[in-house]
């Protein structure tokens, strides 16, 4: 059983290792790897002590998520404060169950699949934490509405068409959306706009909108969550609608 000093070591060593750096960043972003990555060792060191599988661990950050969402979206404060701390945090789970898994030689294909799964499942769920807290906060359906088309939007995703056919036709060239449109980024200030507010699970971005629910939280006069809402429909039409124009043109 490895002591909690070597196992901070290795947990340390490891993040450093998957992220291909020995820096966390300045000032905000600094103190929030810090305070995640200790979470992040003394979670590990818990799994470890109950023998808890690194599957097991991503099905209990899926559970989290799932249960924070629904916090969010309770219409009260307290399961609403609690559901923001679970988000805010939910970067010690994601970076213990691969480490945990890679500890105790239990990776697998199966850990992989689940892993890129709890990441998609987070970045959806958070949208929809953000829709249901509007609607309830607002009670108009129209917001009900906005979340089940970014819902939609993310789930009916033509790159994932086009990389099964990769897959199945060899001789077909590689292909990056996401590479693509940071190329053009480059020279089109709206792209460029559009591009820096697509939300795709990046810390930085949840904490913000996890910071305007609290003000709106607290401060009853300002709703500022339901421009973020609007503004994560825009973003999610327009990343579908060139997603979709990009596939065509390839497969065309």
């Amino acid at each position: 059983m490895t002591n909690f000093i070597e196992l901070r070591k290795k947990f340390y060593k490891d993040v450093f290792h998957k992220f291909k750096t020995k820096r966390l960043g300045k000032n905000y972003s600094k103190i929030k790897a810090l305070v995640c990555l200790e979470i992040g060792v003394l979670l590990t060191y818990l799994f470890l002590r109950i023998k808890i599988k690194p599957n097991t661990v991503t099905c209990i950050s899926i559970l989290t998520i799932f249960l924070a969402t629904i916090f969010i979206g309770s219409g009260n404060k307290e399961l609403t404060l609690i559901g923001i701390i679970i988000y805010f945090f939910k970067n010690s789970l994601d970076l213990s169950d691969g480490f945990l898994a890679r500890l105790t030689r239990q990776t697998s294909h199966m850990g992989s699949i689940l892993d890129i799964w709890a990441g998609f499942v987070s970045i959806i769920f958070f949208q929809i934490a953000l829709g249901l807290y509007v609607y309830v906060k607002s009670l108009e359906p129209i917001f009900l509405i906005f979340t089940l088309i970014i819902v939609v939007l993310n789930t009916v995703d033509f790159k994932k068409v086009y990389l099964i056919e990769s897959l199945n036709n060899k001789k077909m060239k590689p292909f990056s959306i996401k590479e693509d449109f940071r190329k053009q980024k480059k020279g089109n200030f709206l792209i460029r706009f559009f591009g820096s507010l697509d939300y795709d699970g990046r810390s930085r971005y949840t904490d913000l909108v996890l910071l305007v629910i609290l003000i709106d939280l607290y401060n009853f006069n300002l709703f500022l969550s339901k421009y973020v809402l609007i503004l994560l429909l825009i973003t999610n039409t327009s990343k579908f609608i060139y997603k979709f124009y990009k596939t065509i043109e390839r497969f065309g």
